[in-house]
């Protein structure tokens, strides 16, 4: 369906729109939405635009098992830094999530990103 019951164009065909719009050649998103995947191909081609590339990154857990959200607790960035986090922290904590481990400077992570080096299913993420 790409337009809803109210009118409203679907999730799929907005995304797909505004991706082609801004120019959009590569989408990293979450490994929960890799069944819109197809879809969205199928409206790029419609549209005759050559689709982007996407990376489906592993979903994030909370201690319990399900998807990590607000309902976790503090789970923002701020929230980090009020707890005395320094920037350096976060971003040791979250790259291995990447496959990117060891690393002096957040400013080396681009070039040390390889794709299929980072964990294959879903990731459990402690308390900080």
């Amino acid at each position: 369906m790409l337009i809803r019951r109210d009118g409203m164009a679907s999730y799929n065909l907005a995304v797909v729109v505004h991706d082609l719009c801004d120019g959009v050649t590569e989408v990293v998103r979450g490994a929960d939405l890799v069944d819109y995947t197809a879809v969205q191909i199928r409206l790029w081609e419609a549209l005759g635009a050559a689709p982007p590339t996407w990376l489906h990154a592993p979903l994030l857990l909370g201690p319990d098992g399900t998807k990590l959200s607000k309902r976790h607790g503090d789970t923002e960035v701020a929230a980090l830094a009020a707890a005395g986090w320094t920037p350096r922290d976060v971003w040791r904590r979250l790259l291995p999530l990447l496959g990117i481990e060891g690393l002096d400077h957040v400013h080396d992570a681009v070039a040390s990103f390889v794709p299929d080096a980072g964990p294959r299913g879903p990731v459990t993420v402690d308390a900080p």
